[in-house]
């Protein structure tokens, strides 16, 4: 399941920290995965494990003879949830992230807003008074002489960028979304601020995906904060 950034780190990420030692000692190991629309962010962070693309296979490309698949050897990573904090923290060592290096000092300090106004793949949950929003928290995060900056991926050409950038994060705060999953990128500790609208249906356990960002903060040892917004017609105010 490749798919998209957030679906590839949820889905995809855990199984490829329980086959570490693979992808360290088997260099022509091939990986079956729905590659259809794999994302660029995707791409680079297999590239950034030591994964090839070439080394990427969709189950069709698997020699089958009615339902047998013949290979030299199969490996089926773990099918349990990724509810293990190891998972994550193993992925953070994995993707060598510059705050882990012990002699990487915080250079600045970051308020990230993640606004989701453009530049979405789905449509929805949007801050119908962002403008004001950011104008009446702007000064108080500058009073305490924290920078306040609206993330655009499209700014980081590279991960080495990207991760610096990440790595002087101090609050990572928005509307529900994709984009909250960077925060494996930061440092443990974070602070968390999701914004979610405030209608039963939303924060129901029958739909617990919503509360993913939840519990990726949980299992990643951040601080976490719900601000349950009043919706407006799909987005919130």
């Amino acid at each position: 399941k490749g798919l998209s950034f957030q679906h590839f780190l949820d889905g995809v990420v855990p199984k490829l920290v329980q086959l570490r030692e693979i992808i360290q000692t088997e260099k022509d190991a091939v990986y079956v995965m729905d590659h259809g629309i794999l994302d660029k962010m995707p791409q680079k962070l297999l590239m950034r494990l030591g994964i090839n693309l070439s080394q990427l296979k969709s189950i069709n490309e698997v020699p089958w003879t009615g339902s047998i698949a013949h290979v030299k050897k199969l490996i089926l990573a773990c099918q349990v949830p990724p509810l293990h904090p190891q998972l994550w923290r193993k992925a953070q060592e994995m993707f060598d992230l510059p705050w882990l290096n012990p002699e990487w000092k915080q250079t600045r300090h970051i308020v990230l807003y993640l606004s989701r106004n453009e530049g979405t793949r789905n449509s929805g949950r949007q801050v119908v008074n962002e403008n004001v929003l950011l104008s009446t928290i702007k000064p108080i995060i500058e009073e305490k002489n924290y920078e306040l900056v609206i993330f655009n991926s499209k700014e980081f050409g590279n991960l080495d960028v990207l991760f610096s950038f990440l790595a002087n994060v101090d609050v990572i705060m928005g509307p529900h979304g994709g984009a909250f999953y960077n925060m494996l990128f930061m440092r443990r500790e974070t602070t968390v601020i999701e914004f979610t609208p405030s209608n039963p249906s939303f924060h129901s356990i029958y739909n617990a995906v919503h509360m993913i960002v939840y519990l990726q903060a949980a299992l990643l040892g951040n601080n976490y904060y719900n601000v349950m917004a009043t919706p407006a017609n799909g987005n919130m105010n």
